[in-house]
């Protein structure tokens, strides 16, 4: 239930708006999920109860989206799909939620049954569509999300198929083996859904691999802020940017022409700068705004198109003309 409350509380708080769709009466929505775990070639009962949630919510959502067209006819002319799913889930309050288990033999039939209320008396469509901006980017993983869920959802199918038709011990070893990696990845995806960023890094099993995407991955993870636990120490932060670090600086040394690296590690600097007041007007010394600066000439030394490299850089510029111009007015007579 905990974990049900804070994923639809993590869709609120990136929807920036006040919502008001005027005169509609709120809704009671029932919804279940089913999953069904064999016990022989899977016994992560935890991840089982969590995959009959997951389908509990993916229902009651469903059922979300047809109450707003319901009581608002021309919102698909306003929202995309994927838009409709984000307002969907975060006026999806949910007030109860059971769980029930039946032993079939060596199968367990895991029941998730929740009770949520969608509640739109303050919604303002014309609100939401003219700050559909400031949501973009809860769309674009609520996209991701549903993408990897849905794969490792028909592979776990797959394994269970594949199990049930194995015939030697050697075969059904190595599909348990990968029903643990899908497990696994479920958990982490999971994780990733409720903001626990750190916590799904170090479950995704692939994580232990080192080629130079999942490395470049794991530093990204460590640096962004919005995926970290907003309230953190600053050895805890600082802690993140010499994993990030790390990260990057071995895809350099693997790839010494790698741009995305340079501008990642360069974008660690500037937030070590940032952090440090070396953006302020009275800053005498920048020395990690100096390292970013280096790296992003780097990144962009081999890829003059990495567009974010630019952006930062002229982000840069401008906090460092500001400092300059800060300075000439003090020594002015």
């Amino acid at each position: 239930m905990a974990k049900i409350k804070f994923m639809i509380l993590s869709f609120v708080c990136y929807l920036l708006f006040a919502v008001n769709f005027a005169g509609a009466a709120p809704q009671m929505i029932e919804a279940t999920g089913v999953y069904i775990m064999d016990t022989e070639r899977d016994k992560t009962f935890a991840v089982a109860e969590d995959r009959a949630r997951k389908e509990a919510l993916r229902a009651a959502v469903e059922q979300s989206e047809l109450y707003l067209q319901n009581v608002s006819k021309n919102i698909n002319d306003k929202l995309t799909k994927d838009e409709l799913q984000v307002l969907a889930a975060a006026v999806l309050k949910v007030q109860n939620e059971s769980v029930s288990k039946k032993v079939d033999g060596k199968n367990i039939e895991y029941t998730v049954s929740i009770t949520a209320l969608v509640d739109v008396d303050s919604l303002n469509l014309d609100e939401i569509v003219a700050k559909k901006k400031t949501w973009e980017h809860r769309v674009e993983e609520n996209q991701r999300q549903q993408e990897e869920y849905e794969k490792l959802k028909t592979e776990n199918e797959r394994l269970k198929a594949n199990f049930a038709k194995a015939k030697t011990k050697s075969e059904r070893k190595k599909i348990k083996a990968a029903s643990i990696k899908n497990n696994k990845l479920f958990e982490a995806n999971q994780y990733l859904n409720a903001g626990e960023w750190l916590k799904a890094l170090e479950t995704d099993p692939t994580n232990a691999d080192e080629d130079i995407e999942t490395i470049l991955k794991r530093g990204q993870m460590y640096l962004e802020p919005r995926r970290m636990i907003l309230q953190e120490s600053i050895a805890e932060r600082d802690k993140r940017y010499e994993n990030a670090l790390a990260e990057f600086n071995k895809v350099i040394k693997l790839d010494p022409n790698n741009a995305d690296a340079y501008y990642w590690r360069g974008k660690v600097y500037f937030q070590k700068g940032w952090d440090n007041g070396e953006f302020m007007p009275t800053a005498t010394q920048t020395p990690f705004f100096d390292m970013a600066q280096k790296d992003l000439n780097k990144c962009l030394e081999i890829n003059p198109d990495h567009n974010d490299a630019k952006q930062l850089l002229q982000r840069m510029n401008f906090v460092g003309n500001t400092r300059d111009q800060y300075k000439g007015k003090a020594i002015m007579p």
